[in-house]
């Protein structure tokens, strides 16, 4: 796939799935002019408070500079004959102030939903959705139970939700080039879905047991999957739709997601599980190396003009871990740990590569932490 230098910058902007000071937000510019500087080590610079259970954020790194956050709220019970709200949501924030700037609730009355994953197509304005739907059933409210899951899409500019889809899903992203959109766990598959082609998949395929974590290669048209119950990797071919190769790494144990690298074609996948990442030469399909992080990392942000890699690790609460953030040098390997005391499980983490700030959802403390992004 031939790209110019322009389009592959603007394709680096979309990174959603799963994510300033406090008047951050920057320019290329600024961010080139900071790398000039020599090394400088990540750093926690402010934490925003948002809504119940955060557990995905995207990132808008186009001119927009928007961070999307989802919050899971909190399992529905029955109440009277409807179940109860869960109090889930998705809130806009700006990158450069961050103050919210809308927000969007999710189902009423006998169902509601609880999301649980997302990703952001840049190209259309829209975001991405994976939710559970919990109903009281066909006039017999004696529970308030699962549904089916189900995919919700939202246009960005106004944050007002359009098409949904019934469907199992544990993990989505989306290609900008042909807005292909893939979701993982898919009735146990992966699920391909067009930006226009209806309701149900073009294709569904084949990949590991209990696929879960999913990311797109836009530079080799690759999509990677991993599969937690196998614990392997499937890597997709995205011209044909068709698994080509399978990635077992001996030291990796339960994968749930992949962040890539498209400039140096390296996928990571975390391991929570074995509490290590590993790394892959995505022109080999290769292990090249497995770096150990924090306890059960959760997900995974790589920044691909830095170079650096960032691991969310949701802790551990029967020991006392809240969680922490590992922070790898994509040159050398050497890692370093952050903590956020206002922060507690890290469950998901976005980076924005033209400004450099990285976003964290702490799922334990309902907030997001904000990072200075570290660079050579």
């Amino acid at each position: 796939m031939k790209k110019s230098a322009t389009a592959i910058l603007s394709l680096l902007s979309v990174v959603a799935v799963v994510n300033s000071t406090a008047c951050g937000g920057g320019s290329m510019n600024s961010l080139n002019n900071n790398l000039n500087e020599g090394p400088v080590g990540a750093s926690v610079s402010g934490t925003i408070a948002v809504g119940i259970t955060p557990v995905s954020v995207v990132v808008d790194s186009t001119t927009a500079n928007k961070i999307y956050v989802v919050d899971f709220g909190t399992r529905p019970a029955l109440q009277g004959q409807s179940c109860s709200p869960s109090g889930a949501d998705i809130e806009e924030f700006d990158g450069g102030s961050l103050k919210p700037t809308a927000s969007a609730g999710f189902g009423s009355g006998s169902n509601t939903q609880t999301p649980f994953a997302a990703a952001l197509d840049t190209s259309n304005h829209t975001l991405y959705v994976l939710a559970n739907t919990y109903w009281t059933g066909f006039g017999h409210a004696t529970t308030c139970g699962l549904f089916l899951p189900r995919m919700d899409s939202f246009d960005t500019t106004s944050l007002t939700e359009g098409s949904s889809m019934l469907g199992l899903g544990a993990g989505i992203d989306v290609n900008p080039t042909n807005g292909n959109i893939y979701i993982a766990g898919w009735e146990g598959k992966v699920a391909v879905f067009t930006a226009t082609g209806g309701t149900s998949p073009t294709t569904l395929m084949a990949a590991g047991t209990g696929p879960k974590g999913i990311a797109v290669n836009v530079t080799t048209n690759k999509i990677y999957v991993a599969n937690t119950v196998s614990g392997d990797v499937s890597v997709i071919d995205g011209a044909t739709n068709s698994v080509m190769a399978t990635i077992k790494d001996p030291l990796a144990e339960v994968p749930v997601a992949v962040g890539i690298n498209p400039v140096l074609n390296r996928i990571y996948i975390v391991n929570s599980g074995s509490n290590n990442l590993t790394v892959v030469d995505g022109a080999t399909d290769t292990v090249t190396i497995t770096i150990p992080v924090g306890t059960s990392p959760s997900g995974v942000a790589v920044d691909p003009q830095s170079q650096f890699i960032y691991v969310a690790n949701a802790g551990d609460a029967k020991t006392g871990d809240p969680g922490s953030v590992t922070v790898i040098n994509g040159e050398t390997n050497a890692t370093t740990t952050l903590t956020d005391p206002s922060a507690k499980n890290p469950a998901a983490i976005a980076a924005n590569p033209t400004t450099n700030k990285i976003y964290v959802a702490n799922s334990g403390s309902n907030n997001v932490t904000v990072i200075d992004g570290a660079h050579n």
